[in-house]
């Protein structure tokens, strides 16, 4: 990606602005290594969150470990978090009885629509993770495919996929479900948690806004802690713009208001 300093010394103005949109990867939780989330959490301690938002992305993306962003109202604060550490990745490997790693595939998008920079950034992130013992063959595709082993799940040509990069809005609470609720439409993986399913429940059946934050809060960190998904950065909806538009807010959705705007 270009230097955003070298756009903004030409007069260029980058926005940048925190909103719910999380990068990922879907993992496998039904079959093959990743089925443990002992695995599942090694992998997400491979991952040098930091220097992959600062270095690789100078800044556009911030570090994520949890489904919600800080500025969620069902972020979960204090959740241990499985953050960067390889040495105590390498000891779960172990436990989990892969003292000498494993090798996997993932499916990663080229491009598409709020993937970031999916290249570098997997490739950024496979090298970490070959730190730790876990080799993961880069299966770059467009997006239709992505999606296509999104519909289809880790089965059949796919069975042997650990896992599927994407990105997701998560502005609204039905995405606990949806992600990762027992038979949620996009619950790739099959993750499947009683304990998880009856904190959704529970709080699309409270009357009180209270009650519902606090039970999304709860399945919050169960998917913290088992990761059906392991989340790495939220990113941070860049817009780079020519110096004589004016008047242009950065909204904290994907929806932009064009309204406002004026070139002069």
């Amino acid at each position: 990606m270009e230097s955003l300093e070298s756009l903004k010394s030409q007069g260029y103005q980058v926005k940048l602005n925190d909103y719910p949109h999380a990068w990922l990867y879907i993992m496998n939780t039904e079959s093959g290594p990743f089925a443990d989330a002992r695995v599942r959490q090694a992998f997400s301690m491979s991952i040098n969150r930091e220097g992959l938002c600062n270095d690789i992305l100078q800044g556009v993306g911030t570090p994520l470990a949890q489904l919600m962003y800080p500025g969620s109202p069902w972020y979960a604060e204090g959740v241990e978090e499985y953050t960067y550490n390889p040495e105590r990745a390498k000891e779960l490997l172990a436990e989990a009885g892969y003292p000498d790693g494993f090798t996997t595939t993932f499916v990663c998008p080229t491009s598409g629509s709020g993937n970031m920079f999916p290249q570098i950034m997997n490739e950024y992130i496979q090298k970490c993770a070959e730190e730790v013992g876990i080799h993961i063959e880069l299966d770059m595709s467009e997006s239709e495919r992505v999606w296509d082993v999104m519909k289809v799940g880790f089965k059949d040509e796919y069975a042997d996929v650990g896992a599927l990069n994407t990105s997701f809005y998560t502005m609204f609470p039905n995405v606990f479900q949806k992600f990762a609720g027992t038979g949620g439409s996009f619950n790739t993986g099959k993750y499947s948690n009683p304990e998880y399913d009856a904190c959704i429940e529970a709080a699309y059946a409270a009357t009180d806004e209270a009650e519902s934050t606090r039970q999304f809060i709860e399945a919050e960190k169960i998917f913290t802690e088992e990761l059906p998904w392991v989340i790495v950065c939220n990113d941070r909806n860049l817009r780079v713009l020519a110096p004589n538009v004016q008047n242009f807010a950065q909204s904290q959705t994907w929806y932009v208001d064009l309204t406002t705007v004026t070139v002069e």
